[in-house]
């Protein structure tokens, strides 16, 4: 992942965290970060192989044509 998405990834966990404390529920910034990390990098995966899929690349169990 670029330092620029983990920037970015960065900042809109630090907004969730002061949001969320807004409302009264206590977040702690590394862990939000870390689930949005994750979440981000699984949806690109998930993407990529859709779109590797569509391309003719690979088959449904994700092995190459």
């Amino acid at each position: 992942m670029s330092q620029t998405q983990l920037a970015n990834i960065a900042t809109f966990a630090g907004l969730l965290v002061i949001g969320a404390n807004y409302f009264g529920f206590v977040l702690e910034q590394n862990k939000v970060m870390f689930i949005l990390a994750a979440l981000w990098t699984t949806g690109w995966n998930v993407y990529n192989y859709i779109q590797r899929y569509k391309k003719g690349d690979l088959n449904v169990l994700g092995g190459r044509i």
